[in-house]
This record gives C-alpha cells, sequence and structure tokens, in this order.
C-alpha cells in the first residue's frame, strides 16, 4: 500500500508489478473501497481561495460547457426562448457520449443549419436513420444511433407533457432530490432518456448560468453536486477528498451505472455539502474542479498516456515524468509547479483509460519541486516564481 502524507491508505498497484508506468492492457474491477477523507473541505478551501483569487490555473480561462448559438447569448433573437432551453436538454444526450467541447460547437452548427431540429413535433416526426445521419455529419461521429434514439424518445415526452417546452420541466422543484425525481430515467417509464444524477446536475447548472433558474442567493435557489465527470474524478482522487482502495492485481477500477457507485455518490454529497456549509454558488465550485482539471492536470507530464490498438484490444503506456527530461520538467513546472494545489496532490490520474476505456487509474506523484535538479532553478526564473 501507499500512505500518504497525511497518512491516509491509497491505492498502489500489485507489489510485483513495481513499475505502474508500463505498457499494458489494463485490468479492472468495480470492487473498491472508498471513504470521505477529513481533509476534503480543507484542500476545497485551497482550490476556492486560489480561484476567487484569479491565481494560476484560473487566471486565463473560463468553462466552455455553455457554448450554443449567437442567438441565444444575452440580447439575441432567441434568448431563454424555447428553442434556446431545447439546445441544452438535447445537449445532454452528447454530454453524455462524448467529448463535451467538440459536441458543442457541433451541436451549434446543427442549430444554425438545421434549428427544426430543436423542435419536439419536427424531432417526433423525423426518421430515426435520417436523424442519425444527419447527426454524424454535421456534429460528428458520436455513438448517433443511441443520441437520434433518445432525442426522438425524449421529445415525444416533453410534447406529451409540457407542450414540447422544457423551460416548464422543473417548476416546483425546491432541491436538487426533486429534480432528480423528475429527470432521471428510472428504466419504468419515469424520467428522461440518458439523465441519471451526472445528466440532471448538469442540466441544472446550465439552466442556472443560462438564467433559467435563479442562482445562488436568489428565490428559488437550487443547491447542486458537481456532476461526476472525469475532471470531478481526477480532483476527487488526486486532492485526496475521496480515499480509494483497489485491490492488489488491478490497475484501477469502472464505476457502476448509472452513477449508483460509492464512489460517484460520496463526490456529490462532498460538493453538496461544501457549497452549503461554505455559502457559496455552487456553480463557482463545479467551475473551479473543472478548470482545475483542464487547465492543469491535462498538462502535467504524469497524465500523459499513448493508447496501442493491438490485436487483443487497447493497451496504454503511461508516462513517466522523466527528471533529466528538459520537456518533462518544462511541462511539470507550468503546471503542477505552478499550482497551489500542488501540495494537496498525491495522485496522476490520466484521462485516457476514463475515455476510451471506462477505467479510472490512480497512479502515485513521487515528483517534487527539488526533483528535477538544476533544470526548476531554468524554469522558475522564466515563469516568475
Amino acid at each position: 500500500m501507499y500512505a500518504n502524507s497525511w497518512g491516509l491508505i491509497g491505492f498502489m498497484p500489485n507489489p510485483e508489478q513495481l513499475d505502474p508506468f508500463r505498457r499494458r492492457a489494463l485490468k479492472a474491477t468495480s470492487k473498491v473501497k472508498s471513504e470521505i477523507s477529513p481533509n476534503a473541505d480543507k484542500a476545497l478551501d485551497q482550490l476556492m481561495e486560489t480561484y476567487f483569487n484569479n491565481e494560476y490555473p484560473f487566471d486565463t480561462s473560463i468553462t466552455t460547457v455553455g457554448i450554443k448559438p449567437n442567438c441565444m447569448k444575452e440580447g439575441g433573437e432567441l434568448y431563454h426562448s424555447k428553442e434556446h432551453a431545447m439546445f441544452f436538454f438535447n445537449a445532454l444526450a452528447y454530454q453524455q457520449v462524448t467529448k463535451s467541447i467538440p459536441a458543442m460547437h457541433g451541436l451549434t452548427r446543427l442549430f444554425n443549419q438545421h434549428p427544426e431540429l430543436f423542435d419536439c413535433q419536427t424531432l417526433i416526426d423525423c426518421d430515426e436513420q435520417e436523424l442519425a445521419t444527419t447527426l454524424k455529419t454535421v456534429v460528428g461521429s458520436g455513438r448517433q444511433n443511441v443520441v437520434a434514439k433518445c432525442w426522438q424518445y425524449n421529445a415525444a415526452k416533453l410534447q406529451r407533457d409540457h407542450d414540447g417546452d422544457p423551460r416548464g420541466l422543473l417548476d416546483g422543484c425546491k432541491t436538487y432530490k426533486d429534480c432528480l425525481a423528475v429527470l432521471r430515467n428510472d428504466h419504468k417509464g419515469g424520467g428522461f432518456m440518458g439523465i441519471q444524477p451526472k445528466m440532471a446536475a448538469l442540466y441544472i447548472y446550465l439552466l442556472q448560468t443560462e438564467g433559467f433558474l435563479p442562482r445562488y442567493g436568489e428565490e428559488g435557489f437550487i443547491n447542486i453536486p458537481a456532476p461526476g465527470d472525469i475532471h470531478n474524478f481526477r480532483d476527487a482522487i488526486s486532492l485526496g477528498l475521496i480515499n480509494i482502495l483497489v485491490p492488489n492485481g488491478y490497475d484501477g477500477f469502472h464505476r457502476k451505472p448509472d452513477g449508483q457507485s460509492l464512489f460517484e455518490q460520496q463526490l456529490r454529497k462532498i460538493t453538496y455539502n461544501y457549497a452549503e456549509k461554505r455559502k457559496l454558488d455552487p456553480i463557482n465550485v463545479i467551475d473551479a474542479m473543472w478548470l482545475l482539471s483542464s487547465n492543469a492536470c491535462n498538462k502535467t507530464p504524469g497524465n500523459r498516456t499513448e493508447i496501442i490498438e493491438t490485436p487483443a484490444g487497447k493497451e496504454f503506456e503511461f508516462h513517466k515524468p522523466q527528471l533529466d527530461s528538459f520537456k518533462d520538467s518544462e511541462a511539470w513546472f507550468s503546471s503542477c509547479g505552478r499550482c497551489a494545489l500542488n501540495a494537496f496532490c498525491h495522485y496522476y490520474v490520466p484521462s485516457q483509460p476514463h475515455t476510451k476505456a471506462g477505467i479510472l487509474v490512480m497512479l502515485p506523484k513521487t515528483e517534487t519541486r527539488e526533483s528535477f535538479s538544476v533544470q526548476q532553478t531554468h524554469i522558475s526564473d522564466i515563469l516568475d516564481f
């Protein structure tokens, strides 16, 4: 086992596999033990202090989940229209199956070329295969057959129960639990296809950021947890918000379907309760977690992964930062070395195993500023440490 500086037990690969960074096909299990760390709030406090101070990695970028057509921006002719709400409701199906930024750009193209596809009755009358072909052509590859089926099923329910207008879908809801009861697919006819706790939280996030629902401090505000994607998972693991114990012999763990894994439930509980305790807008907490992972963690050499297609399937080659490599030291000091959260961070969590194989992998992070010897002085000078 690996004990971090807080004395908490974490995951390290089978002792017989001494090099966790070598190339291999991944072996994963869903039978893991996880517990909320007593230090979770401390790490989140540092995260939010850095975020509100606009320090790295929050000094230049904004989140991109709300990409949309110009006509739906404030002041546009369709701002707060039925089409505006439907655009983001339909986006949930793509957020579930493919990378969000390309998907949102693709959906913007689709709306500009085929605005009729954001009308429920038109979707109901479409030929499913023709719809899937259009989605593939305009939006891009991304399980378009699944998305087409999802769009038509959900459009039929919206048309029947809400006159094709999703803007009133959450009327009467006072809590996230209430919203979940309306949105979540219970596989018994209730809710909407493709929506589980992650997408429900994301939809409320979008409605709040777009002004359809009250924000924090306004009457009727609804607190929400972090939706639960690779960025949230990475933060939870690397910062020690949740302590994970994976059995020896496994490289990582699968999550259970429909957001039911204990790990995801704990992540939702931590972020929901934290925003409530600290009297924070959950949108800020969610944005901070997304930006930490996408702006900093994505760029560190310890999360670099190469995927090799073999006759037996995918193999992954994890990159161990080379202490004598200028390229690696420059990348490390441009990400981890600049990050105020680095003192809390004990794992690399590469995204590729999760996006390509649904596996969360934890690699012990042992590098420090001193590890890179003479090169740290050069890079620190450049970055004005």
